[in-house]
């Protein structure tokens, strides 16, 4: 088949990009920018995911992304596929050909996935709400319980520490009506330190777009899909002595926007909003003893429809853990957590109350710096449910080590379970109180290459093989009057998962670095739901056998660049793959330079979105923006 002329005037402008780029790389002196100090010590957790893939994107990565969200964020930079209902609309992550439930998100080791549909909208997480993001990639229920069936997606709130006192405000203006602002002020003194953050987001969304769904094709505008989300996130820390520190965490979030029509139907008018708010205590003590981790957390999510269909749950939440090394070669964790839940929904009838406990353990051995274990239980328990206890073994070994090569082996195998959601058991008609949890496996093994041949210069290479089986899939299928949740599909995943990162740094003030990530994903169904469906042995709907991500960034002292292109390959959208949509290409580029003046910095950057202007589909009939831009003003000043 011939390469559409797409694809060639994308690659193109990639290698017009980098050649463009090449002649800034001069001689000169670089500029040195001092920052706030912060705390990033791990969580304990990371430490027991011997064996699996996992990817970290600091500030310094998501910087040009601080006025989108998760969703924009992890299309453009990671391999992953995000199902979305229109721009701005509804955004749900795909790990490894498994569904929107089967992702946890974690906010500081809280899930805040709805207990109501089991899963997040990834266009309500805006990126400037955390200071780092973690994937993790694969199974993981023995280490965060319910939902990590896929993957995990983990959003950190760094705390500040000493006498400091910085402030800041960033202003972006873009396409089709979008307006964004934020501002943040990090303080403290010997003993105690704060953050505080405001940020506003809206955009009309009126792109014009090609209606497939309409003969001829007509050229029309979008309607009916503006929105705008706020919000604020507060922290507080205290440290009366070294080792011990007490923290305060929040975050509010409200959202609202029209729900933007697909392409056949006219404008309905209408309308979803959704605030949330999420507030952590925390006490940290790391002692000679071993480390202590107490939180007491409080969540309430409300949703109306329409203006008039409430849907509200709260959450109180207790944990504990206590880790401490047992010789020279183990570190063991003992921990537990204690969720009441509260909803009150109208189509359940009354108001649901349920009890979720979790035991878990964790153990690490490294008896030499050459190989490291991690072995994870944990048993969960829900009022009138029985769920499965999840184990996982893991292991990490440095295979071979000469001058500037590196290469590390890579293996996983875990069990893993998923609760049915609130809805799936109490929804009036349909719910099924009697659903069995979801119960899968896995394995994964892989390689990690590194090459470094000169100071400057690094090479890093990995490969991911899975393979995963998921029965006991909750679907929703069509009875007699109405639809309603059953134990039916029994599902196969297996694929690829392979990185490049070449970097170049030069003394002289210029970096510059080339990315490449590829998923390859077969989630086959395996299990017919009845006499007359044809889904059995299919790709599951809206997953992509092939997704790639291509990346190329240039800094030269105080100036940037970055290229991105990004491949999404046809999609099924139906269960017996009957249909489908086209795949696709996106090219992204955005430029940028940060101007130190003094205790001050200002950073001008620009974004342009869909350079070539292509016009393709997420989801069959959600139109989808072409070439767009974002504009922004960053000022920094930190008291010297």
């Amino acid at each position: 088949m011939a390469i559409s002329q797409r694809l060639l005037a994308g690659w193109a402008a990639v290698v017009v990009f980098c050649a463009w780029a090449a002649p800034a790389m001069g001689q000169s002196d670089t500029t040195v920018i001092s920052l706030p100090e912060i705390s990033v010590k791990a969580p304990i957790w990371e430490k027991y995911t011997a064996g699996s893939k996992r990817l970290t994107l600091d500030s310094a990565e998501t910087a040009l992304y601080q006025a989108t969200t998760l969703q924009e964020l992890l299309h453009q930079r990671t391999a992953l596929y995000l199902r979305e209902y229109g721009s701005g609309m509804l955004s749900s992550l795909s790990f490894r050909g498994t569904s929107a439930s089967h992702t946890a998100v974690l906010w500081n080791g809280i899930n805040i996935n709805s207990f109501t549909l089991g899963s997040s909208d990834f266009s309500y997480l805006p990126v400037a709400a955390s200071d780092r993001i973690s994937l993790q990639y694969g199974s993981a229920s023995s280490l965060y319980g319910s939902d990590a069936i896929g993957g995990s997606v983990h959003l950190h709130t760094d705390l500040p520490v000493g006498q400091q006192l910085s402030l800041g405000a960033q202003q972006t203006l873009g396409s089709f009506g979008q307006y964004s602002a934020q501002a943040y002020t990090r303080y403290g003194g010997k003993r105690w330190a704060g953050y505080s953050q405001v940020y506003y987001h809206q955009a009309q969304n009126d792109f014009p777009f090609e209606n497939t769904a309409k003969q001829g094709r007509p050229r029309e505008r979008q309607t009916n899909a503006a929105y705008e989300y706020y919000g604020m996130r507060q922290t507080l820390s205290y440290r009366p002595r070294e080792g011990r520190t007490l923290s305060m965490r929040s975050w509010y979030h409200h959202n609202y926007r029209q729900i933007q029509p697909d392409m056949s139907v006219q404008n309905t008018g209408e309308v979803l909003q959704d605030q949330s708010l999420r507030l952590m205590l925390e006490w940290d003590e790391d002692q000679a003893w071993g480390r202590l981790l107490v939180r007491a957390a409080w969540v309430a999510d409300e949703q109306v429809y329409n203006r008039n269909s409430t849907i509200a749950v709260n959450r109180g939440i207790g944990s504990a853990e206590y880790e401490r090394p047992l010789g020279q070669d183990w570190i063991l964790k003992l921990g537990g957590t204690w969720n009441h839940i509260t909803a009150l929904v109208r189509n359940y009838g009354d108001v649901v109350t349920e009890q979720r406990q979790d035991a878990f353990a964790s153990l690490r051995w490294q008896t030499t710096p050459r190989i490291a274990m991690s072995l994870n239980v944990r048993q969960a328990w829900v009022t009138g449910f029985e769920a499965p206890i999840a184990p996982s073994l893991g292991l990490e070994a440095r295979l071979w080590e000469y001058n500037a090569h590196y290469l590390g082996l890579k293996l996983l195998g875990s069990r893993n379970y998923r609760v049915p959601t609130l809805n799936d058991r109490y929804w009036i008609p349909g719910g099924n109180p009697e659903l069995r949890s979801e119960l899968g496996w896995s394995a994964e093994g892989g390689l990690v290459y590194a090459f470094q041949p000169s100071e400057g210069w690094r090479l890093e290479a990995d490969v991911q093989l899975y393979k995963m089986w998921v029965q006991d899939w909750i679907a929703w299928v069509p009875l007699a009057a109405f639809w309603a949740p059953v134990n039916i599909q029994e599902v196969h995943s297996q694929g690829l998962e392979a990185g490049l990162n070449l970097q170049r740094q030069h003394s002289a003030g210029w970096h510059w670095q080339l990315g490449l990530q590829y998923a390859l994903t077969q989630a086959i169904n395996q299990r017919a739901q009845g006499a007359f469906d044809r889904s059995a042995g299919k790709q599951l709907p809206y997953t992509p056998e092939h997704r790639a991500v291509f990346l190329s960034q240039l800094q030269y002292k105080s100036f940037f660049a970055q290229a991105n292109y990004g491949y999404t390959g046809f999609r099924f959208t139906t269960s017996d793959n009957s249909q489908f949509l086209n795949d696709f290409w996106l090219l992204n580029l955005a430029l940028g330079t940060r101007l130190p003046q003094g205790a001050s910095a200002w950073q001008l950057s620009l974004r342009l979105n869909n350079l070539l202007s292509t016009s393709y589909q997420n989801m069959a009939f959600r139109a989808m923006p072409g070439r767009n831009f974002q504009l922004s003003l960053r000022y920094d000043w930190q008291r010297r």
